[in-house]
């Protein structure tokens, strides 16, 4: 019985089922297993495009962050350049102000002391000059006004032949004699008549010794 009816069982699956319309266990694992791997590729396709892209755009962000802070801080630093210019300029400018009015006074004392010391000798032989020629015109007055003898002056030699010159035609009734001081003294009527060359010579020196 038991044969009979595996005999049947064969012949049912010789004649109604061929080799073909039947897919094996296997070749079914096999179809999965690489529709499976295809989706994992795909998959990972994706990730590697996504970090891909999050990494451009995380550096994109990064290089602009840094570029913001760079030029914020070029700005900072060159704002803080100009503030240094302008505090280094005007001091420099103050100083070259105070150090040029320094030097022109200090060029105009020194020049004023140069002109004193220069024109001093000058100035004594014209003032000495000037006292001589007052006092020929005093003496010549005198003796316009009557017979008053010889007189005599006392005053440097250089200046007794300039004295003779304005004294004119009486020169020859005054004497002239000669002084260590460069002051001019003569005795006219009973008085005395003299100069003060001397005090301002003293004052000239004490003005030169000041500077």
């Amino acid at each position: 019985m038991n044969d009979i009816m595996l005999s049947h069982l064969e012949d049912f699956s010789r004649g109604n089922l061929s080799s073909n319309s039947i897919v094996s266990p296997d070749e079914k694992i096999s179809t999965t297993d690489t529709d499976i791997d295809s989706i994992a590729i795909d998959i990972q396709i994706e990730r590697d495009k996504a970090y891909q892209q999050g990494y451009a755009d995380s550096a994109r962000e990064q290089e602009d962050r840094w570029k913001s802070h760079i030029e914020s801080l070029q700005t900072v630093h060159c704002n803080e350049i100009a503030d240094n210019r302008k505090k280094f300029e005007s001091c420099t400018s103050d100083f070259i102000s105070a150090a040029i009015k320094d030097s022109i006074k200090l060029l105009s004392d020194s020049f004023e002391h140069e002109l004193i010391r220069i024109l001093a000798p000058f100035l004594e032989v014209e003032i000495s000059r000037n006292a001589a020629r007052a006092l020929a015109a005093c003496i010549v007055d005198v003796f316009k006004k009557g017979e008053c003898g010889t007189i005599k002056i006392h005053g440097p030699k250089n200046l007794h032949a300039f004295i003779e010159q304005y004294l004119g035609e009486y020169s020859p009734m005054v004497l002239c004699e000669d002084s260590n001081q460069i002051d001019f003294s003569t005795e006219i009527s009973g008085g005395i008549v003299s100069t003060r060359l001397e005090s301002w010579l003293s004052d000239v020196k004490k003005l030169l010794e000041v500077k």
